[in-house]
């Protein structure tokens, strides 16, 4: 009894509020990402079932192409804005020079796209084809809206963001069983999923504004833009990168193949990267914390970095079990004899979890730093080694080839490109560490 007390003790002192802070932020983050995931597997495996993979193939396409140019929107601004958020006093500047510079690029982006499928620039096999592109490329022109979602971030309130994601798609999953049921072609799937982008973030910048924590409004400021460009050069290549590595597969697979094929591996590198939220909201809960160690004390911020980057590797092995064991089977049982062939894609696709999760704690740590210079030149090689092994192996190997360039083109930047740069080297040999002894405590008892 007195040693089940003195456990109770030890439990409440560990319970800090900060740390119940932390873990009700993660908490709200991992209810969003599984709502995500419901929505992503289970909705979608009713879309694609209806569609089939040739029209399922269109959809992936056109949120490839979104996904690919965003990041020339978002200048890879976010983890810097929020870090500058967290440490400033006034925001207004920072927020509506961000705001106008994202309404900007996104019109002109969206601009450029209906003139590059309109003038046939931009090839497509049908009408059909290039309707849908447009349509799922619509968000691009809102996506300034989402600006607010980092002042949430930074003050560790990302419920209210979970909220209004998680409204947003349950009225989608909704109109899509509709649009199952009336029968409705491929074009009207695209429209419901350009209108949730859209929706949610629109409405992230109404909910900021209700709760009072949208900064008054004062003229866009260039030099504040030049000193951002300044710094996050970098992240702005690292950024489209990351989105070419990640989304380059499906828009080369279509180049080099029918439809049906990008609709298969589609839903192998779907029910793949559903994963990858876990190491954001990691991520994204404890990197204020990663902030304030690394002001206060240098040896208080490589202890806290460490057992960020141990907690991380122990997840990214978990969730490549978890996922290797239970998707399988729910493929063949939601999407049907059609997809069938997406498990052998999947299971090799699905290895490049744990690498995103290194790659995910490195990045924390570089924009401590301010050594993005290294992030971007890791994601850049990994990019160009993606593509130029998606050009070798997809006539060889077809999805199979684009699933196995993946994984080696994000082995290669989250991990191989530590080892390559002086400034990162010790940083590698944590990850090596991690990988090899997830379970130690202390990287200093390898010495």
């Amino acid at each position: 009894m007195i040693r089940f007390q003195q456990w109770r003790v030890r439990g409440s002192a560990w319970v800090t509020p900060h740390r119940k802070k932390l873990a009700e932020n993660l908490f709200w983050l991992t209810a969003d990402k599984g709502v995500r995931i419901f929505h992503g597997i289970f909705i979608a495996a009713v879309v694609a079932r209806y569609l089939g993979p040739a029209d399922y193939g269109l959809i992936a396409v056109a949120a490839s192409f979104l996904a690919i140019i965003t990041p020339l929107i978002t200048l890879g601004f976010d983890s810097v804005v929020v870090r500058e958020f967290v440490t400033s006093g006034d925001r207004s500047r920072l927020f509506w020079t961000v705001f106008a510079t994202r309404l900007l690029l996104g019109v002109l982006s969206y601009a450029v796209l209906c003139g590059l499928i309109l003038t046939h620039l931009l090839p497509t096999d049908s009408s059909t084809e290039a309707i849908v592109l447009l349509i799922g490329c619509m968000p691009l022109t809102t996506l300034a809206f989402d600006v607010p979602r980092l002042i949430f971030q930074s003050e560790v309130r990302e419920k209210w963001v979970v909220w209004i994601a998680n409204v947003a798609l349950a009225i989608a999953a909704i109109v899509k069983l509709i649009l199952v049921a009336v029968e409705a072609d491929v074009t009207s799937f695209a429209a419901v999923n350009a209108c949730t982008v859209s929706v949610t973030v629109m409405a992230t910048m109404a909910s900021a504004r209700m709760l009072d924590i949208l900064p008054k409004f004062v003229r866009p400021h260039w030099q504040t833009f030049l000193q951002l460009a300044r710094e996050c050069w970098p992240l702005i290549l690292s950024g489209l990168s990351i989105a070419l590595y990640m989304n380059v597969d499906v828009v080369m697979l279509r180049l080099l193949e029918d439809p049906e094929v990008v609709g298969i591996y589609s839903v192998a590198a779907r029910l793949s990267t559903f994963w990858f939220f876990i190491p954001m909201a990691l991520a994204q809960t404890l990197f204020p914390g990663l902030t304030r160690a690394f002001a206060d004390d240098q040896s208080q911020y490589k202890v806290a970095l460490f057992r960020y980057l141990r907690l991380n590797t122990l997840a990214g092995y978990a969730t490549v079990v978890l996922a290797e064991l239970f998707v399988p089977p729910l493929i063949y049982l939601l999407f049907g004899s059609q997809y069938v062939e997406s498990v052998p894609c999947f299971r090799l696709h699905a290895l490049a979890i744990l690498f995103v999760f290194l790659g995910v704690a490195r990045a924390q740590h570089l924009n401590l730093e301010k050594l993005h210079i290294y992030g971007m030149w890791a994601t850049v090689v990994g990019g160009v080694i993606n593509i130029l092994l998606n050009f070798a192996l997809i006539p060889v190997l077809s999805a199979t080839g684009a699933a196995a360039a993946t994984v080696l083109s994000f082995a290669i930047s989250a991990f191989v490109m530590s080892f390559v740069f002086e400034r990162t080297r010790w940083f590698a040999k944590l990850q090596w560490l991690t990988l090899r002894k997830p379970w130690k405590t202390n990287p200093s008892s390898e010495e």
